[in-house]
Order: structure tokens, then C-alpha cells, then sequence
């Protein structure tokens, strides 16, 4: 009965390590009004190298999870950028990342 136990324990404790390091990246695309001069401004090609930041945008979405390597780019130019609004065709967005374990 003991050894069940030290058993059952090893084995929660390794699930939970394993899944610790899992984690799900995601974007929140947000159209706001106005000229915002401090902003990014998006290239139709730029836009193609994010396709679901440019989703999120043409059907009015969240974005929801992205694939890492996309997030980081994203999250890095915008860093780069020192904003987190865009300006793409004419409208501005604003965007909200996201990291959830």
C-alpha cells in the first residue's frame, strides 16, 4: 500500500512538472478610433508575415493562441517599436499578448 502511494505521488508530481511547461501564447486585437501617433505602421507584406494578427483584424477576432515563433516576432516588433498599436489600412488596433500556462 505504501509503495502504491510513493507511486501515485511520483507520478502526479512528473505530470505536473510536465505540463508546467506548457504554455499557449495568444494575441487580443482591438480596433480603437481616433490618429494615434506613436503607432506601427503595417505594410500589406509586413501584414503577411503575421497571418493571425492579420485575421484577428479582418474578422473583427481576439487572435486567440498563435504559434510561438509568430508571438515572438510580433511581441518583439512591437517592443522594438516601444508601442503596442498598429495602423493597418487606415484603422488603428491595438493589441493585448497574451501567456497563459
Amino acid at each position: 500500500m505504501k509503495k502504491q502511494l510513493v507511486i501515485i505521488g511520483i507520478v502526479v508530481i512528473l505530470v505536473t512538472v510536465g505540463f508546467s511547461g506548457c504554455q499557449s501564447q495568444g494575441i487580443y486585437v482591438e480596433k480603437i478610433s481616433g490618429e494615434h501617433p506613436n503607432c506601427l505602421n503595417m505594410t500589406e507584406e509586413q501584414m503577411n508575415n503575421f497571418p493571425h494578427l492579420k485575421e484577428a483584424i479582418l474578422t473583427n477576432s481576439s487572435g486567440g493562441d498563435i504559434p510561438k515563433a509568430e508571438f515572438d516576432e510580433l511581441h518583439s516588433l512591437v517592443w522594438s517599436y516601444d508601442t503596442n498599436i498598429i495602423q493597418y489600412r487606415n484603422e488603428y488596433y491595438e493589441i493585448t499578448f497574451n501567456l497563459a500556462d
